[in-house]
């Protein structure tokens, strides 16, 4: 079973977006201060 989420964080400075996915029981997450249409495709990179 494999699973993936979008989420955005907020601090008091900088707000930053990111993705997070497990697979077999195992995750990971990719977040960064870019937005989501650069994250989106790192993160699809690093999954496959």
């Amino acid at each position: 079973m494999s699973m993936s989420i979008g989420f955005r964080c907020s601090q008091s400075r900088h707000a930053m977006d990111g993705f997070a996915w497990a697979d077999k029981g195992i995750g990971r997450s990719l977040v960064g201060p870019a937005g989501t249409d650069v994250l989106h495709p790192l993160a699809d990179e690093v999954r496959s």
